[in-house]
């Protein structure tokens, strides 16, 4: 079984400096992340090896960073929920805006759990982009 990919980019016109800056505040990851409630974290600010226990409709999950570069990248696996999932977040200079483009990989632990997403999978990674990429232009432009 091959783990699922999904890969999507767009531009905000922003600087990537100040894009980062929101992606890595957990106080206000909940307003970007599509259907986040709350974010919370035991270390002060967000760095590799960071894990941070994340509140969706459907219940707790906890994310570990896994990639992390200053104001170029930020990369997560899920820990709990969609248990071995990883998202990385890559941002781009492109002039006065800042390309950013999504990757996610949906990696199945297990024969069951790969039939279950494949009949019962939810998660829609083009609408969970682009409501992302759309929060992050009101935040950015506010």
């Amino acid at each position: 079984m091959r783990p699922a990919e999904s890969h999507h980019a767009d531009v905000i016109p922003a600087p990537a400096e100040k894009i980062f800056a929101l992606l890595v505040d957990p106080q206000r990851m909940s307003q970007w992340l599509p259907f986040c409630r709350d974010v919370k974290t035991k270390s002060p600010g967000v760095h590799k090896g960071t894990r941070l226990m994340v509140t969706f409709p459907s219940g707790i999950t906890e994310f570990e960073v896994v990639d992390f570069q200053v104001d170029k990248t930020l990369g997560w696996i899920d820990r709990i929920g969609r248990k071995g999932s990883k998202t990385f977040i890559r941002l781009e200079f492109a002039g006065a805006m800042t390309r950013i483009s999504f990757k996610e990989v949906a990696e199945a632990q297990g024969a069951g759990a790969w039939i279950k997403t494949q009949l019962n999978n939810r998660r829609d990674p083009v609408f969970s982009f682009r409501a992302a990429v759309q929060n992050l232009r009101k935040m950015v432009t506010a």
